[in-house]
């Protein structure tokens, strides 16, 4: 992949940043079209692999040969977005599997004699049912959990 040779001055210093040349399949894609890309990546990764969400998009790149920090900053903008838009589109479908996910892991509680859950409580669910969720549903899952342990529902 050629490199393009940039000047950035900082502070009366010039610094030489070598930018890559930007694949043809990033610079007619939209990020919205790179984001289903990414999005149905990272969930066969996380499924198949195990890998977390950041985990997954950073190989979905890798895997193509692409280095963010190589790239011109319009395109570092483009993936950034397109990540953001895979990163929602796997929230909404977590959060969409939240309800029932509460219930499951309710009921593991129970089977195990707990009156409350703690983050390593919810992450031993997870690994015991073999399922990755972002940060965000995690901590959700938690706290939702918490709250049916405490109302007894």
């Amino acid at each position: 992949m050629p490199l393009i040779q940039e000047g950035i001055e900082r502070g009366g210093l010039i610094f030489h940043r070598e930018e890559a040349e930007v694949p043809d399949w990033i610079e007619k894609r939209t990020s919205e079209e790179l984001a289903v890309e990414i999005f149905e990546f990272t969930k066969k990764e996380q499924t198949e692999v195990g890998l977390d969400y950041d985990s997954a998009s950073r190989h979905f790149w890798e895997s193509k040969g692409v280095q963010e920090f190589l790239m011109p900053f319009e395109v570092q903008s483009k993936m950034q977005r397109a990540d953001f838009l895979a990163q929602r589109r796997a929230l909404q479908e977590e959060k969409d599997e939240l309800p029932s996910l509460v219930g499951k892991c309710v009921d593991w509680a129970r089977i195990n004699n707990l009156k409350k859950v703690a983050l390593a409580d919810v992450d031993a669910f997870l690994m015991e049912k073999d399922l990755h969720l972002l940060r965000e549903t995690k901590r959700a899952l938690y706290s939702m959990a918490n709250l049916k342990l405490k109302t007894g529902k």
